[in-house]
């Protein structure tokens, strides 16, 4: 056999390889982030020089490098004059503030409480804000409105959309 023959065979064959047989399409996948903690049924306890600050517990959490992911949150706030107790079904933590996403349900000790559906807590300035329509409650006095500022540390609540049905006292 002729050496420029078998080179001739070889090109053929390449050109058919090149031409005929496509590349295996390889699927790409979406690159997911990979929680660097997983917890389920978990209690946090958070102290400082003053005792115990505030507890965080929750069905599952997952913690990413800048944030922590928790269903079922049961968040309590000690570090005002009134201790302040958040649940929801979902939220968000970074950076120091809890955005929380549905069934929310803030209580304090003094007995005002507030219900809505997406709000933010957050920690450092004990504000909490909620962009939808929220119900407040304390004693038999009620409001209901579509917006809601209301400051743990200072008592003072600022609302839009305000309803409110308030309930005198009767004088002796």
């Amino acid at each position: 056999m002729n050496i420029n023959l078998f080179f001739l065979f070889l090109i053929a064959g390449l050109s058919i390889i090149f031409f005929l047989f496509q590349p295996i399409q390889h699927i790409k996948k979406k690159a997911t982030e990979i929680p660097t903690l997983e917890l389920e049924n978990f209690k946090l306890s958070e102290l400082d020089t003053n005792g115990l600050t505030s507890i965080m517990n929750g069905k599952t959490g997952k913690k990413f490098l800048d944030r922590y992911v928790i269903t079922n949150i049961d968040y309590t706030d000690n570090t005002n004059k009134y201790i302040a107790n958040i649940r929801s079904n979902n939220a968000l933590y970074k950076s120091d503030i809890l955005h929380l996403d549905g069934d929310i349900k803030y209580f304090r000790e003094d007995g005002l409480n507030f219900l809505t559906q997406k709000a933010s807590y957050n920690k450092k300035t004990s504000v909490m804000i909620s962009l939808t329509d929220y119900k407040s409650q304390m004693n038999q006095n009620t409001v209901t409105g579509s917006y809601f500022e209301y400051n743990n540390a200072t008592g003072i609540t600022r609302s839009k959309n305000v309803k409110i049905n308030y309930q005198l006292k009767e004088r002796k």
